[in-house]
């Protein structure tokens, strides 16, 4: 799974987060000189099972040009838009500002139940970071989850970013292990 990050849309209020364009960008490049091979080898009669290799690469990288998964807070109407789908074929679901109760990063161990303290992280065992939107007690909504060595405070830093940008509360269980 590839990280994601916020771009602001300039002008509209609305903070996107998801993919980096640069991302999808890079899938593009190569894409190209690909589809370049595919169409010569086509042309000259030269396909052979070999040529599976680069068709499920070029499957792979459209598909990740395509993917949709990203999150639209729209300060305007106040509202959280969950974008999900493949290129055209996407599903939305909307969430008002009002419904959130706080923006949160929670702090968890990776295979280790709550309240646990006899098992140490490990290899097994790794400390995880999560970005949530919480509507309630019972409901929340999970935006990213990354391990906490990987995201080094990048979480945390969305989070506070976020709350300022919409005016949402912020709930941060505890700070990030340093010595990680």
């Amino acid at each position: 799974m590839f990280s994601y990050d916020f771009r602001e849309r300039k002008g509209r209020n609305q903070a996107v987060y998801g993919p980096s364009l640069a991302l999808k960008g890079i899938c593009v490049f190569f894409c190209i000189p690909i589809l370049v091979g595919l169409a010569l080898n086509i042309r000259e009669g030269t396909m052979n099972g070999a040529s599976a290799v680069p068709v499920f690469i070029l499957v792979i990288l459209l598909l990740t040009v395509l993917y949709r998964d990203e999150f639209i807070f729209d300060n305007n109407a106040r509202t959280v838009t969950y974008v999900f789908g493949l290129g055209p074929l996407v599903k939305r679901e909307v969430i008002a500002y009002s419904d959130i109760e706080r923006i949160e990063v929670t702090h968890f161990i990776k295979g280790i139940p709550d309240g646990v303290e006899s098992i140490k992280p490990s290899w097994r065992h790794k400390p995880q970071v999560v970005l949530s939107i919480r509507m309630n007690e019972d409901e929340k909504r999970d935006l990213e989850i990354m391990g906490e060595k990987k995201s080094a405070g990048k979480l945390e830093r969305n989070a506070s970013w976020l709350s300022g940008f919409t005016g949402i509360a912020l709930f941060v269980d505890r700070g990030r292990d340093a010595e990680l």
